[in-house]
């Protein structure tokens, strides 16, 4: 288990992608609700940020997509934030600018997700592809 979520290369199923990113999710929710202040809660996002991005990148590879469209998602969130950030006033904002400014992070996420959901979703690589050969049948396929 430590090599799947430490390690980038090599290739893993569906079932293993998604035991690891639920676990992954459901352990920064435990350590959120068990933790205070913005520097813990800082800390622990860039703890859990490697190992999603190990499991993401390995069933990328399984699908015969290179790792660097890991970055996709996390490009949209950032974009969407940044564009959010900039509504943020100290004035009082109008209901029109609010919606303006929520729209990009809503597309971010939503494209997050949507990206989620597609590798988490396609079937990988049946034979041996340039990352590896396929990950074993109990491995989530």
């Amino acid at each position: 288990m430590v090599a799947v979520l430490f390690s980038l290369a090599g290739r893993i199923g569906r079932l293993t992608f998604w035991i690891g990113a639920i676990g992954l999710f459901l352990g920064l929710l435990a350590y959120q609700y068990l933790t205070g202040g913005l520097v813990l809660i800082l800390i622990g996002y860039a703890i859990w940020a490697y190992p999603q991005a190990a499991l993401l990148v390995k069933r990328l590879h399984d699908v015969n997509r290179s790792g660097w469209w890991a970055l996709a998602p996390a490009a949209a969130l950032v974009l969407g934030g940044v564009i959010f950030g900039l509504g943020d006033t100290a004035g009082t904002a109008s209901p029109l600018r609010m919606i303006s400014f929520s729209v990009p992070m809503a597309c971010g996420i939503g494209f997050a997700l949507g990206f989620l959901a597609w590798v988490g979703s396609k079937a990988g690589s049946v034979r041996e592809n340039r990352f590896g050969p396929p990950p074993e049948p109990f491995d989530g396929d």
